[in-house]
């Protein structure tokens, strides 16, 4: 599959029919800082450079299973691989495995696992809660520590550095190092079972019981969603990020995909939009503002409301031209689209209708490095959304423009 080809489009998905994805179960994505995706799945881990597709699976790389639960990041270049048996330690070179046989790693299927401060916090489902420091590890569990059960489904840490522990059975846990809180039906809204907490960059936690809960612990306060403050009730959301101050993405079990703006909820679901499945495990979002939603059994998403954007090359270099927003914008019919280059290359500026066919070829020329300003008169276009996509033999950018006539 070639991935400037798709370019127009709001929605791309990859799975085992057009593109070299292993599996239609996509269980946990990273994006590290050179924007390489790191996707694992139910038949192995997948690294996407560039265009560049890499499987590691049983047959070339010591994992010794191929389902991959769950990814983390540390630094620049290590990545931490949770499978059903072991967690490993991956630097793009070299493998390091941990199970029970050669560490004290809790025993179980790790579901979850948090890097923070170069701390690896690791999530079982039979031997407690695992943290490791790269020489040694430390284990809670129900005979030495507050938990009340070995299952741990996920951790966050705040910016206190308080740790927060959502359980399988035993609702949420909070720990500062010394003490351990139980948060229950008994003394608390918790359910039974939380799957995720989210930290905001306010301090609250955003905890997922089922319901959506959000938790200030500075004054006990809790806030609940429900369908008298959203278009939902119930929604059992797996995943949510905060990418600024005044947005929130939410990937959930069922329901699908979740934008909030603090005050609008829009919700992408396989029924209105280009989502293959409302079951999403994980969301991360790239340098380039493209959504990558994993799908239990759809494939890997990706979304961008104003065009899914493609920018780099094998070699990272992504600099070489700029496409600016088209001005004025919306507008009626003449619209000025500027773009500029720094070296002599041959490049394409086409345009798109919303369902991603390219109806307007504006350049497909060699051009000399300089700015260059082209307009786009649409007397004969109705009125919609259109993209402007700027190419070149490895690189492509895409901006959203608007017609109302």
């Amino acid at each position: 599959l070639n991935f400037q080809s798709l370019q127009g489009q709001q929605w791309v998905v990859y799975n085992t029919f057009n593109s070299q994805i292993p599996s239609n179960g996509v269980l946990s994505i990273e994006i590290d800082s050179n924007n390489t995706k790191w996707i694992g799945t139910g038949a192995g881990l997948v690294r996407i450079k560039g265009n560049e597709w890499t499987i590691f699976d049983t047959t070339n790389s010591p994992l010794s299973r191929s389902v991959i639960l769950s990814l983390a990041l540390e630094g620049k270049e290590i990545l931490w691989i949770g499978t059903s048996n072991a967690l490993y330690r991956f630097d793009g070179l070299n493998w390091t495995k941990y199970d029970t046989t050669n560490s004290n790693i809790p025993k179980g299927t790790i579901w979850n696992i948090l890097v923070k401060d170069h701390i690896k916090w690791i999530c079982t489902t039979l031997g407690g809660l695992g943290k490791f420091n790269d020489t040694v590890w430390t284990v809670y569990n129900t005979l030495n520590s507050g938990l009340t059960e070995n299952w741990v489904e996920c951790i966050a840490i705040d910016t206190n550095n308080i740790k927060w522990i959502g359980m399988h059975t035993k609702g949420m846990f909070k720990y500062n190092d010394t003490s351990w809180v139980n948060f229950n039906t008994s003394n608390s809204p918790i359910r039974t079972s939380v799957v995720n907490i989210n930290v905001d960059k306010s301090n609250r936690k955003w905890i997922s019981d089922g319901y959506l809960k959000i938790f200030k612990d500075s004054d006990s306060s809790w806030f609940f969603f429900d369908s008298s403050n959203s278009n939902f009730n119930f929604i059992n959301n797996t995943e949510t990020l905060f990418p600024n101050d005044s947005l929130v993405w939410m990937s959930t079990l069922g329901y699908g995909v979740y934008k909030y703006n603090y005050n609008t909820w829009i919700n992408y679901n396989e029924n209105n939009s280009g989502l293959p499945n409302n079951s999403n495990r994980i969301i991360r979002i790239d340098k380039q503002n493209n959504k990558w939603i994993a799908t239990s059994v759809g494939g890997l998403a990706v979304f961008n409301e104003n065009g899914v954007v493609i920018i780099e090359n094998n070699n990272s270099v992504i600099n070489n031209f700029e496409l600016k927003q088209n001005y004025p914008n919306p507008f009626n019919p003449v619209t000025n689209i500027e773009f500029s280059i720094t070296r002599k290359e041959k490049l394409r500026l086409t345009v798109y209708d919303i369902n991603g066919k390219a109806i307007k070829n504006l350049i497909n020329s060699i051009l000399e490095t300089g700015s260059y300003k082209v307009q786009w008169n649409v007397e004969n276009y109705p009125s919609g959304i259109y993209f402007c996509k700027l190419e070149t033999s490895n690189s492509a950018i895409t901006i959203k423009m608007v017609l109302i006539k």
